[in-house]
């Protein structure tokens, strides 16, 4: 008898939680929470899982590319590094293929990138500063347009006239571009300087070939300097 009315009983409460809406929600929410934990820990180890499997390795071209580099630094910039390196010819190759109608000169960093009017109104132990690497950069800069000027003599030297005059136009694009800057009157007067150079050797080249008509725009341009 015992047995049979514990057991009437039992199923009697297990009936009340199925049926009263009440006890039927916290059975519910108990059993959903269980299965939302669950859910949580599944999805932050297939993330985890997919981050691995999908990750690339970070390197210097995934967060720098070589396009980035050449639009935030200037030319000279680049050059002045290569030829701190010893890397003449990459210099050259480098002046030869730039258009330097539109290229950026000098990086917005760069103390040679300041106008004359701008050094002036620094104060004065700023300009000091500048003015010691302003006069190493620009010598470099000097140094390296006289390395391309002889590779064009040379040239010229030994007939190969076609090279001589890709040498002494890059030189002289080189010195144009120095010269309208609008930098430091250093770098202007470079730029004249480096100009006279260049058409000095394109007037020998075109006496030398015979080209009178390039000859003539040579020596007229030189005049006006």
């Amino acid at each position: 008898m015992d047995r049979i009315f514990y057991t009437i009983i039992i199923f009697a409460c297990i009936t009340t939680c199925l049926f009263v809406p009440s006890c039927r929600k916290k059975v519910n929410e108990e059993s959903s929470a269980g299965n939302s934990q669950n859910i949580v820990v599944n999805d932050g180890n297939i993330s985890q899982k997919d981050r691995v499997k999908n990750q690339e390795p970070i390197s210097e071209s995934n967060s720098v590319t070589n396009t980035d580099l050449f639009d935030k630094t200037g030319v000279f910039d680049e050059a002045l590094e290569l030829w701190s390196k010893g890397e003449r010819e990459s210099v050259v190759d480098k002046f030869l293929n730039v258009k330097w109608e539109s290229a950026t000169l000098f990086s917005q960093e760069s103390p040679l990138n300041l106008t004359e009017k701008k050094f002036i109104e620094l104060p004065e132990s700023e300009r000091k500063i500048i003015q010691q690497k302003s006069l190493e950069e620009a010598k470099a800069i000097k140094d390296m347009g006289k390395y391309i000027l002889e590779l064009g003599k040379k040239s010229l030297a030994v007939k190969d006239y076609d090279m001589a005059e890709s040498y002494f136009n890059s030189f002289l694009r080189y010195n144009e571009a120095l010269s309208r800057a609008g930098s430091l009157e250093i770098i202007r007067t470079l730029g004249i300087s480096g100009q006279r150079a260049a058409l000095k050797g394109l007037i020998e080249l075109y006496n030398k070939t015979g080209n009178k008509m390039k000859l003539k725009a040579a020596e007229e341009r030189l005049s006006q300097l």
